[in-house]
């Protein structure tokens, strides 16, 4: 698989800049925009593998490309970043990025979660990645909402469960066990963000990376997806009965 065609989006230019040289120099194809009409201008007349983009821009901002993009684009990879700590990570990812980087951030952790969004579901949650990345879960989730399916929301990429757990913080990794109404989900998972309390109609809760899916699961969870229209990567959960919601 060869490196990634990449388009950086940022007001500010020496940022824009700097992120294109690093990107260079691990032999990536880089193309810039100066905001988020800039990039939807390139997106029409080019391809690319992946858009990182800021989120505070004039014109159209982050969540607005993010928006237009996944309106009829499931497949480019979108890479939010934000150097605000006001910024929720539950928005970027229930909108639909792939990732959400706090600025600055590693050119690895990019390059790494590009190369596992370019590989097929059942590849990326496979037996393979598990061995190649010797995740070692520190927590443990073992939970069952087959009676209350509003704490519980399948995603591209993830889930949200609605649990409070003291000891699990961003960032963990965790094996989890999730009994559905339809299926039973194990496998394990990076905690992508933490809520401790209820935030307007959201449910206190954790966002679930998949990093790896049992076998036992692992194909029903896909073609799960590949059927859905959901756009979100990891949904954000709410305190609506799931009746009243979209899934």
């Amino acid at each position: 698989m060869g490196k990634a065609r990449a388009l950086i989006v940022d007001d500010e230019a020496d940022l824009r800049e700097a992120l294109r040289e690093e990107l260079i120099i691990d032999q990536w194809d880089v193309d810039e925009a100066v905001d988020g009409l800039d990039a939807l201008q390139k997106l029409e007349k080019e391809n690319y593998d992946v858009v990182i983009t800021d989120v505070r821009m004039p014109n159209i901002d982050g969540w607005g490309l993010l928006r237009t993009i996944r309106t009829t684009n499931l497949q480019t990879i979108v890479v939010i970043m934000s150097a605000y700590a006001d910024t929720p990570p539950w928005e970027a990812y229930a909108l639909g990025a792939n990732g959400f980087f706090g600025k600055p951030f590693r050119i690895s952790d990019l390059e790494e979660l590009v190369r596992s969004m370019r590989l097929p579901m059942p590849e990326r949650w496979g037996d393979n990645e598990r061995k190649q990345a010797g995740w070692q879960p520190t927590d443990q989730i073992d939970v069952d909402c087959s009676k209350h399916p509003e704490n519980f929301s399948l995603g591209r990429g993830g889930m949200f469960v609605g649990i409070e757990m003291q000891g699990i913080r961003k960032g963990s990794i965790v094996s989890f066990r999730v009994t559905t109404r339809d299926l039973v989900l194990e496998g394990v998972g990076k905690v992508r963000w933490k809520r401790t309390v209820s935030e307007g109609d959201l449910a206190p809760g954790l966002g679930v990376e998949f990093l790896y899916l049992n076998e036992s699961c692992r194909s029903r969870v896909s073609l799960a997806i590949s059927k859905s229209t959901e756009r979100s990567f990891i949904p954000k959960g709410s305190l609506q009965p799931a009746s009243s919601r979209s899934v």
